[in-house]
């Protein structure tokens, strides 16, 4: 039980510092929350993931005391045109070797890459949840 009050107070502390709260709003809840890398470019940033039942919210790392170069990226899960596995060969450029990706493809045209873990876990969730959506509309 310590090592959990433990852990909550260092959280807790990284939320404060590196800014990466999230405020949910009413009925919605979170199913998924990890790190991740959006990849921009050359340069890809570093974050927290979280899929809640309405949208997927992207808030990349910063230093509270530091002007902020990304902004956090949300998407709602009815503007998701699909989602699958990214090529390998795209982290190579702006990416970490070998860590696994994701592309979610928008309605708009537009598309977003993820590295992550289990990238596969992922996929599955936000299909599920974008499936469900289309079957309620």
């Amino acid at each position: 039980m310590p090592s959990q009050n433990r852990a909550k107070t260092i959280l807790n502390s990284l939320n404060w510092f590196f800014s990466a709260d999230l405020q949910l709003e009413s009925s919605e809840s979170i199913l998924l929350d990890g790190v991740a890398s959006l990849l921009r470019g050359l340069v890809p940033t570093s974050g927290r993931l979280v899929l809640t039942n309405r949208r997927l919210v992207y808030m990349p790392l910063y230093v509270r005391f530091i002007p902020r170069i990304w902004s956090r990226t949300e998407v709602n899960l009815d503007e998701l045109d699909s989602v699958t596995g990214a090529p390998w060969l795209r982290s190579l450029w702006g990416g970490l070797p070998g860590l696994p990706l994701f592309r979610l493809k928008l309605k708009d045209g537009g598309d977003l890459t993820f590295q992550t873990l289990f990238p596969g876990r992922w996929i599955r969730d936000i299909q599920g949840l974008t499936t469900t959506s289309s079957e309620q509309i």
